[in-house]
């Protein structure tokens, strides 16, 4: 049986899924939004048994394992009310009982290591800034990168580069913010008049120099293989500094491409380092030729490079898993 975490509106998830009942695959799906029933975890005879959506999950069947996003949700019976001579110890109690569900969620997947697996719950908790050390001592080249909340430390910088652009240290975030809609943090330029605006301490920040690029490349790997697809993006003034700001009326071309085989190499080095078994990578190749590594997500989209390049990545990691 193959066990597949994920989320309920994933359509990668579902992608994938078509393609196991095309090939008659038995495998069941947990979703955040389902409610895991503890029956028995029997640690003398190493076996975890759950109950989700009314099916029965013997943790021994599971024969392969796609973390996809997402992560175990234990049921929990409704609390007793707690008479006020009480109430002052709720949040202690609150905070042990958390961390108790949480020891059995990070046993849950200790259990599923060994199994073949595509990704796991780790992958999704990564720090780009090791990523880009790992990256440089596998013999890529990353850009210049510093951290700093000093401005003056900061205009170094720029002076250095002549042109940078910052960046989340983590993840960019969205989020609803009323009448204007959605909102959402991208990479942008930071210039010496940007500065202006600002006092000689802020918030710790990552700053890049900015690369003048022929096109940008979004790569998937899976099970020792690379599929490329090469972003023009750098011909529209929107989309330059980051491709994410799509411009709808003016879309960039999107066409597969090859990895020469030394970044191969190079890569494949990192994902190894790393146990990184699947993972959306992000490049750059610059006006002269230089392959720029810029960060990886070990669990993120492919379909974004399997449609344009017809690459059928959803079929491959079905068959990865039925293996």
């Amino acid at each position: 049986m193959i066990l597949i975490l994920s989320e309920e509106q994933d359509q990668s998830t579902n992608d994938v899924i078509d393609w196991l009942i095309f090939y008659n695959k038995e495998f069941v799906r947990i979703n955040y939004s389902d409610k895991c029933e503890i029956i028995k975890v029997d640690l003398n005879n190493e076996n975890l048994i759950i109950k989700v959506n009314d099916r029965i999950i013997n943790f021994n069947d599971i024969t392969a394992y796609w973390y996809r996003r997402g992560d175990f949700n234990i049921k929990l019976p409704v609390m007793p009310v707690v008479t006020k001579k009480y109430k002052e110890i709720i949040p202690q109690i609150s905070k042990n009982l958390t961390s108790e569900i949480g020891a059995l969620v990070n046993f849950f997947h200790f259990f599923l290591q060994g199994k073949k697996s595509l990704s796991c719950y780790l992958d999704n908790h990564i720090n780009k800034l090791e990523n880009l050390i790992y990256a440089k001592r596998c013999g890529l080249t990353i850009p210049n990168t510093i951290i700093s909340s000093n401005k003056n430390e900061i205009l170094e910088f720029i002076c250095e580069n002549n042109s940078i652009i910052t960046k989340a240290i983590s993840e960019t975030i969205m989020f609803l913010a009323g009448e204007e809609g959605a909102l959402q943090s991208y990479t942008n330029e930071v210039t010496q008049e940007t500065l202006d605006d600002f006092d000689d301490f802020l918030f710790p920040s990552l700053f890049q120099n900015t690369i003048n690029k022929k096109y940008e490349l979004r790569i998937f790997y899976l099970d020792g293989n690379f599929y490329a697809m090469a972003i023009f993006s750098q011909s529209n003034n929107k989309t330059k500094t980051d491709f994410r700001k799509y411009d709808k009326e003016n879309p960039n071309r999107y066409i597969p491409f090859n990895i020469p085989s030394d970044i191969k190499i190079k890569l494949k080095k990192f994902m190894i380092l790393k146990n990184y078994t699947s993972g959306s990578i992000d490049m750059v190749v610059d006006k002269d030729d230089n392959y720029i590594f810029l960060e990886i997500n070990p669990v993120g989209q492919f379909g974004m490079t399997s449609i344009p390049c017809n690459y059928y990545l959803n079929k491959k990691i079905a068959e990865y898993l039925c293996k």
